[in-house]
């Protein structure tokens, strides 16, 4: 074979083994799904959170405080009308001379946050007036969760795996935390699956997502399954700091479903003569 031949060869089988790879690598997923929200050039954050964020000073600011002709600059900051500004620790207002701040965000919608670097002048005229450097924040909704229809219950449910579904709003990945209380037939109660994290669930897009918890009954534990979430996070919550979510998010109640025991009829007897 020809040294071509070869390694146009070489070169179709490569392709052929990368798109394989690229289709074994697909993130499928279930809801119906929109544009994440924002891009590269805005900060989306989740309602409630304190977001930090800093600027640096022109170099060139920089190198005439070293000639002694400044003095380290100011920075002017300002933020619209859904947030709140405070110093870097975030327990008060900054210093005009500080160049890290953070922001409460408590309004939903389009913000913005804007900074100007104000040279200061040992001696001698004002300097030149700077840009303002403006940052668009989108601020959403915490992740939401809602439960879906409740699982069958009746005599097949020991012994099998049950999904238990509910639907997660938010930007995943999602992260849920749930509890599941067993009660007997002879009405002890205990948690079978006892305050438990779900991470990574979902697919990294904005919108609505039918997800479920998998449990496995285990032969013979007849009784009632009593399914908690206890609390939820999105990928912008996490991002944000917003740790834990208001119960007014997710359901307090339980999603419940029952394991029956197959009923076994008892011998006839003869009780009494009419």
């Amino acid at each position: 074979m020809k040294k071509p031949t070869i390694l146009k060869s070489i070169a179709t089988f490569v392709l052929i083994l990368v798109a394989g790879v690229a289709v074994k690598a697909q993130v499928t997923g279930t809801g119906a799904l929109v544009s994440p929200v924002g891009s590269e050039l805005k900060d989306t954050v989740t309602i409630g959170s304190v977001m930090p964020y800093q600027v640096s000073g022109d170099v060139n600011m920089h190198q005439l405080r070293n000639w002694g002709v400044l003095n380290a600059s100011n920075y002017t900051k300002l933020i619209s009308a859904g947030g709140t500004i405070h110093n870097s620790l975030g327990t008060g207002s900054p210093a005009a001379s500080d160049s890290a701040f953070s922001v409460t965000w408590s309004s939903l919608g389009a913000q913005t946050v804007s900074v100007t670097e104000v040279p200061q002048v040992i001696s001698g005229p004002a300097y030149c007036t700077a840009n303002t450097e403006t940052l668009d924040v989108v601020v959403i909704n915490r992740p939401k969760a809602v439960w879906g229809t409740a699982p069958s219950s009746g005599c097949g449910v020991a012994g099998t795996t049950v999904s238990i579904p509910y639907t997660a709003t938010g930007t995943g990945k999602f992260t849920v935390t749930y509890r599941i209380k067993y009660t007997t037939l002879t009405g002890t109660s205990t948690d079978v699956v006892n305050s438990n994290a779900v991470a990574n669930l979902g697919n990294n897009s904005t919108g609505s997502q039918s997800l479920n918890f998998s449990y496995s009954v285990p032969a013979g534990a007849y009784g009632q399954y009593e399914v908690f979430i206890e609390n939820i996070s999105d990928r912008i919550s996490r991002k944000s700091g917003v740790a834990t979510i208001a119960t007014t998010d997710y359901p307090v109640t339980a999603l419940s479903f029952y394991a029956y025991p197959t009923p076994t009829t008892q011998p006839i007897r003869h009780i009494k003569n009419l």
